[in-house]
């Protein structure tokens, strides 16, 4: 038995350890569609081959219980992910907890056409507000046609009500945004 080298192993074992990877490297299966079977049985004859001595494979043992302690968080979140993703999953291919939700958003004629005149409202003032800006800076970035340009500082003057009303809409939108049955389950039995 020789020294440890710098993975714990006796130089002996790291001797095997290299000759099995490089033989395991340069395997050609016998049967391509059975590539996995052979590697394995392959495998498993090298290391039956090229054993470990006692006190290395103490070492291994007690490395990967070491490493098992170290990053057993790691498992607990995988499962704990695996189980919100199932979960979350399950509830989006659920056809009845989706109609449910289409109709908690639904909206409407009113509801869509208040958002639509917050967009355009919105738009208006981002116009105004890199208008202004380029004026500040003394830069033309974007060139706008006359009568916008003529326009865009009153806009910008007012952008603090035009984003308050923008509110307002927001507001009006989503207290006319009444489904029914939003917070109850949809019943398939439902006639």
């Amino acid at each position: 038995m020789s020294p440890k080298a710098a993975n714990g192993l006796c130089s002996e074992c790291n001797l095997g350890q290299e000759i099995m990877l490089k033989k395991i490297a340069d395997f050609e299966p016998i049967d391509e569609d059975r590539w996995n079977e052979e590697l394995e049985d392959y495998r498993y004859k090298l290391e039956s081959l090229y054993q470990l001595c006692p006190r290395c494979t103490i070492q291994v043992h007690g490395k990967l219980e070491e490493d098992k302690k170290k990053y057993s968080y790691l498992l607990d979140m995988r499962h704990k992910l695996k189980k919100v993703i199932g979960s979350t999953l399950h509830e989006a291919m659920n056809p009845y907890k989706r109609s449910a939700r289409k109709l908690f958003f639904a909206g409407g004629t009113v509801c869509e056409s208040l958002h639509f005149g917050s967009l355009i409202l919105l738009f208006f003032v981002f116009l105004a507000t890199v208008d202004f800006l380029q004026q500040d800076a003394g830069a033309s970035l974007a060139n706008f046609p006359k009568i916008v340009q003529d326009q865009l500082p009153s806009v910008y003057s007012s952008s603090l009500a035009l984003n308050s009303f923008v509110l307002v809409l927001h507001l009006i939108a989503a207290f006319n945004n009444k489904p029914i049955g939003a917070f109850t389950e949809v019943s398939p039995f439902r006639e």
